[in-house]
């Protein structure tokens, strides 16, 4: 297995998950084509726990104790933004990766 989870950076992600294309403008995120999950993120989705899947990719992926309240907030806001145009653009089921 390669790559990484787009959720938490995980490495040998074992779920794929098809999506649609999409642009945020307003944040300046994008994404083409599926997004990879590792089995920890993919459990999080499949019970629809968002919260819990956000606080895990910003445990993992950033020094946010080091930010100002401010900042986490901002960034969460944008992260949950993020999580919601997935779920809108999801077009199925998950998959094995791979």
């Amino acid at each position: 297995m390669a790559g990484k989870c787009d959720f938490c950076s995980a490495p040998d992600p074992e779920w794929i998950y098809p999506t649609h294309d999409f642009a945020m403008d307003a944040v300046g995120w994008g994404s083409r084509g599926a997004w990879a999950a590792c089995e920890e993120c993919s459990a999080l989705i499949e019970a629809q726990e968002y919260p819990r899947l956000r606080q895990r990719g910003m445990a993992i992926n950033g020094n946010i104790e080091a930010l100002p309240d401010e900042m986490v907030k901002m960034l969460a806001g944008a992260v949950d933004q993020l999580h919601a145009k997935f779920r809108q653009e999801r077009k199925g089921p998950r998959r094995a990766f791979g």
